[in-house]
């Protein structure tokens, strides 16, 4: 999605769908894809309003509504919902096999929104198929689990798990500040970003010197996931204070 509305077929399709119906939605989008339809819709005259839902605060993947101005606004619960996944404290499951036993239903990621683990995992989807997810989840991985909607207001007020850490940067490039979150030589983040093993925002990302800004996300295939919470001020050496959270 890049552009104005009119630049931007599926933005304009939506806009389209929202005069006439009222309101229309996405599926879940990530970062990238959400920034380019706010654009997209902010560029048009039509008498539209654009809401993201996640489920919770600081949710990564979002789903979008378009509702006509005339229109009463519709709930979160009317388009997402919270599915508990519940399963013994010894069996440690983590975001890929969750997800994995998620798609094993047969479902499209698009469907899906955050996954969360933890003591009790949770996961965002398309309220269409909450209940379908809560009945057929039985199992993840080698694992037996129980899974069941429950309210979003239920949701713990901050799912994110993240293992913060504070840490000095020369620059804000990304290549040394892959280097300092993941205990790299420079070098080799380097040669992660420009073999594709690298996503920054969500996005595919070969350039080792693509400037990294606060509340991103960075994830390195085989080393994990962690978020920028903070990337400024200076240490007594000159060099770039970085405050960020490595995923659990």
């Amino acid at each position: 999605m890049k552009g104005t509305a009119g630049q931007n077929p599926a933005a304009a399709d939506l806009i389209k769908q929202a005069l006439s119906r009222g309101s229309a939605s996405t599926h879940f989008l990530n970062p990238v894809e959400a920034e380019a339809l706010r654009l997209a819709v902010a560029g048009q005259r039509q008498a539209v309003t654009l809401t993201f839902y996640g489920g919770f605060e600081g949710a990564e993947r979002q789903l979008a509504v378009v509702t006509e101005l005339r229109s009463a606004p519709c709930a979160a619960a009317d388009v997402i919902s919270a599915v508990a996944v519940r399963h013994r404290p010894q069996d440690e499951l983590g975001h890929r096999d969750l997800l994995g036993a998620v798609l094993g239903l047969g479902l499209k990621r698009e469907a899906i929104g955050d996954i969360v683990p933890g003591p009790v995992a949770y996961l965002i989807c398309q309220s269409s198929l909450a209940d379908f997810i809560a009945a057929e989840l039985t199992q993840v991985g080698p694992f037996g689990v129980t899974a069941g909607v429950i309210p979003l207001g239920a949701l713990p007020p901050r799912l994110e798990q993240l293992e913060e850490q504070t840490g000095t940067v020369a620059s804000a490039r990304l290549d040394a500040v892959l280097a300092a979150i993941f205990h790299l030589a420079r070098g080799k983040a380097s040669a992660y970003i420009l073999s594709g093993k690298v996503q920054l925002a969500c996005a595919l990302c070969q350039k080792p010197d693509r400037e990294v800004s606060s509340g991103q996300v960075i994830s390195v295939r085989g080393l994990g996931r962690a978020k920028i919470l903070t990337l400024g001020g200076q240490s007594r050496k000159g060099r770039l204070i970085i405050r960020y959270g490595r995923y659990i």
